[in-house]
């Protein structure tokens, strides 16, 4: 389990660092000009300049030329060959840095190159880092991420925090890890099965055993196309209500999923045992002990599975009383 876990520390401050970049979203004055959704390339010509903040969504981002302004984007890649006044707040794939970014950079990546100057600190959490010769830094250099090619030069701190790094966890630490995720999620089952009714609790699990494929693949879509549709409504200075209210629901749907993941596992275990309502909270439990130890096995997408067709099950639930109502307005 806390290799598991071990691994996770990285992706965790990668969620923190979207955070923060989704915060600058919502608190920065966008004007409708400066936020743009491109599904082609966006391009900035050498020799071009464009004077104020730029926020895009794009299918790939190139700057040859010259943004006066800070450059917050979401793409497949980006790529900044030119030069950015302001600082830069990038989510993508493949992130390259051959020019100028005057300010600071902030970075979420599968790859990230820094070839050109950056004019103070640099934050990056990568799968790898590949900071060439032609390097400068102004300042320090925090780097989050697998492997690392350090070649530049930094006038500030070099920091770096590679999963490699991080010792191996003992087998008291293992099963302290496991005893208190296994503890977390029974909380989270007591608090949440403690606010529904019984009946409704048995229903919800008697449809996702039913329509479990169906559930499934509505899960999945949500875990997909849920954040993007969080990301696009934010960077909409009309849109970001929706998409906090959005990113909220995702959550507490998720949240729910969990239990009812633990929930589905404990029936399917015991599907030839009449279990008395009294004992369900045993029948949760049991689950969730199976939840910690497939994740501890190595069968996380196992149970990542599962969950997200629970997730899906409660969409699909959402949908059925939402539906009920217009239909008998109907009749």
């Amino acid at each position: 389990m806390l290799s598991f876990l071990r691994t996770s520390r990285i992706a965790l401050v990668g969620v923190a660092l979207t955070l923060l970049g989704s915060s600058l979203l919502i608190s920065a004055p966008v004007l409708a000009s400066q936020a743009r959704q491109v599904d082609a390339t966006y391009r900035i010509e050498k020799g071009q300049t464009v004077t104020g903040n730029l926020y895009l969504n794009a299918s790939d981002v190139v700057i040859d030329g010259t943004l006066n302004g800070d450059l917050v984007a979401a793409a497949k890649s980006i790529t900044i060959n030119g030069t950015v006044t302001g600082s830069l707040l990038a989510a993508s794939p493949d992130i390259t840095v051959n020019g100028t970014v005057e300010g600071s950079v902030r970075t979420l990546s599968q790859h990230l190159i820094l070839a050109g100057t950056v004019g103070t600190d640099v934050t990056a959490v990568s799968d790898r880092l590949e900071e060439r010769k032609t390097a400068v830094i102004g300042d320090s250099l925090y780097f989050v991420g697998n492997t690392v090619q350090a070649d530049g030069q930094i006038k500030g701190d070099r920091r770096t925090f590679l999963s490699s790094d991080l010792p191996a966890p003992t087998l008291a630490e293992e099963l302290y890890a496991a005893a208190m995720a296994f503890l977390g999620l029974a909380l989270l089952g007591l608090v949440v099965y403690s606010l529904e009714p019984q009946s409704e609790t048995r229903a919800i699990h008697d449809r996702l055993k039913a329509d479990f494929w169906k559930s499934l693949l509505v899960g999945v879509g949500a875990i997909l196309l849920g954040p993007i549709a969080v990301v696009l409504l934010l960077i909409s200075s009309i849109g970001r209500p929706l998409g906090i209210l959005l990113l909220a629901g995702l959550v507490t749907f998720l949240t729910l999923g969990l239990a009812d993941a633990a929930f589905f596992i404990g029936r399917l275990v015991l599907f030839r045992v009449a279990v008395s309502p009294r004992y369900e909270s045993g029948v949760f439990l049991l689950g969730a002990l199976l939840i910690i130890i497939l994740s501890n096995l190595g069968l996380v997408l196992v149970a990542s599975l599962i969950i997200a067709a629970a997730l899906g099950n409660r969409l699909l639930g959402l949908g059925l009383k939402w539906q009920l109502p217009l239909t008998s307005r109907r009749g």
